[in-house]
């Protein structure tokens, strides 16, 4: 799971739908009204990501809607790659604020409370935990420096994922469970 600066940061050169994967190179923000395009947080966070079947699905369909967006010339701002997989309707990146915006508004509809775009990475995380996914192949995703902040910080444990280790725990001392 990436977060919202790598995936705004994201080129079409970083996308393979092939092979199904995503390299996370770069990360745009916005500081003092100006795109700033840089580095990711860590050495770790440079990665390439293996992309589910859904996010594939979607990916191959951004050009069209880039296409659609395209209202003359391109107005990049310094910086900025030629090839910028979401960009806003002026060509230029798209403002971060404005996936929070739009992800408030998606939150509404659907009738969810609030929550913020990077809760997802928590949510991620946790429900990967969950389905038995190592804590490393949790972190390596997340992109971590290390597994201490990533058990640290995501490994939310589940009501469900307690009770099963206390399942396990009858198993191995002879309980009736």
């Amino acid at each position: 799971m990436t977060r919202r600066g790598e995936v705004l940061g994201l080129t079409w050169s970083d996308v393979d739908l092939d092979a199904g994967t995503l390299r996370v190179r770069r990360t745009v923000q916005k500081l003092d009204g100006a795109f700033v395009f840089g580095e990711p947080k860590s050495a770790r966070s440079r990665r390439i990501l293996p992309l589910p079947v859904v996010c594939v699905d979607a990916l191959s369909r951004q050009p069209e809607i880039n296409r659609g967006r395209a209202k003359g010339k391109a107005q990049r701002v310094p910086g900025q790659p030629t090839d910028l997989v979401f960009v806003s309707a002026s060509g230029q990146p798209v403002d971060p604020r404005s996936v929070n915006r739009a992800f408030d508004r998606l939150l509404v509809r659907a009738e969810v409370p609030h929550s913020r775009v990077h809760d997802l990475r928590h949510t991620c995380a946790t429900l990967l935990l969950a389905e038995g996914a190592s804590d490393r192949e949790v972190m390596e995703l997340l992109g971590h420096s290390s597994i201490g902040i990533t058990m640290n910080t995501y490994a939310h444990v589940l009501d469900e994922s307690k009770r099963r280790m206390a399942t396990r725990m009858d198993g191995l001392f002879g309980g009736d469970g």
